[in-house]
């Protein structure tokens, strides 16, 4: 794994494969050149933002657009098959209270879990909001903001979902 930083102190873990690519940062924006390996700083470009990438794996990823989704593809029988719209313009929090914007059914997931949230250049991330049984994105804990890719797996307690931008 590559492990490095943005100037703005958020930490990225990636596989080797992605080195090279760029990026916005999903917290702060600042332009980021993911490095050939070993723990390096990034190349910082300010006021550069460029096409968002997929940082944390997957794909390069696309404009978050109209149709953006969560498709539930495993979980309780009442969330099973639902697709949650992803807006392009707000943060969404997905949680089982009825009060979270993507109310999802289950008592595996924390009333307010996770936060979708819209990036520079269309980029979209995901973080956990402190919830008791954690977010994983295709699998990896995560901690902070975690850039997707469309096709990406957010899991949250026993729910989980693709990412379709």
């Amino acid at each position: 794994m590559i492990r490095f930083s943005c100037a703005c102190g958020h930490a990225f873990e990636v596989q080797p494969a992605y080195a090279g690519r760029e990026g916005p940062c999903p917290q702060c924006g600042r332009h980021v050149v993911i490095p050939t390996g070993g723990r390096q700083a990034t190349k910082q470009f300010p006021g550069t933002i460029a096409p968002p990438v997929g940082l944390g794996g997957g794909s390069p990823a696309a404009q978050v657009r109209p149709g953006a989704r969560l498709e539930v593809v495993h979980g309780p029988a009442a969330a099973r098959g639902q697709s949650y719209p992803l807006p392009a313009d707000r943060s969404v929090t997905l949680g089982r209270d009825p009060t979270a914007d993507l109310s999802v059914p289950s008592e595996r997931i924390s009333r307010h879990h996770c936060r979708f949230v819209p990036g520079p250049g269309g980029a979209l991330a995901v973080e956990d909001l402190g919830s008791s049984n954690g977010t994983r994105v295709n699998q990896a804990p995560i901690q902070g903001l975690r850039a997707l890719v469309s096709g990406d797996y957010v899991q949250t307690g026993d729910c989980l979902f693709r990412v379709v931008l």
